[in-house]
């Protein structure tokens, strides 16, 4: 959650949907810490950072890479 004028606004409200590492994780059916490590191909999606230590995911990256991988595993 983020706060806006005193009030606290959902990540979804805005143009893309962060998520966290635990959330990717559970999308791509990985541990959090290979999300955390960027290993698996997950390298190339972005890291948006939240305050000192927080860390999100951009959930339509995320729901890409697993579009990728359900394809070229077909092939």
């Amino acid at each position: 959650m983020n706060w806006k004028g005193g009030k606290e606004v959902p990540y979804k409200t805005y143009a893309r949907t962060l998520i966290t590492n635990k959330e990717a994780a559970n999308i791509l059916c990985l541990k959090e810490s290979t999300i955390r490590g960027r290993k698996a191909g997950t390298e190339k999606l972005t890291r948006i950072k939240i305050g000192k230590r927080g860390v999100r995911l951009i959930l339509q990256e995320v729901e890409a890479h697993l579009n990728r991988l359900i394809a070229a595993s077909k092939h």
